[in-house]
């Protein structure tokens, strides 16, 4: 993450350091993700869902709460439906 844009950049990684040790739920797509105890590391109350083709992969490095076992494009493509079905129509984010 860090040195592909520099730490003044709103795409650093540095800029999104408060986000990441705050967030309460992180959602991971075929992505390995070890847990960090240095300055990359999420908030330790937050939930992790791991989305993956490979159900052996799910919980092998972070504990998960929930392990979806899809192909990442049909997961985004069910989260944008559901986005679009609950979210939109009753006000939510646009």
């Amino acid at each position: 993450m860090r040195g592909h844009f520099s730490d003044s950049h709103a795409l650093s990684a540095s800029t999104g350091l408060d986000a990441v040790r705050s967030a309460d739920l992180v959602i991971l797509m075929g992505q390995y993700c070890m847990p960090s105890i240095g300055e990359f590391a999420f908030g330790p109350d937050a939930k992790w869902i791991r989305i993956d083709p490979d159900a052996t992969d799910i919980g092998r490095n972070v504990p998960i709460d929930l392990g979806i076992v899809s192909s990442e494009k049909a997961a985004l493509e069910a989260l944008k439906m559901l986005y679009q079905s609950v979210l939109v129509p009753s006000g939510g984010m646009n």
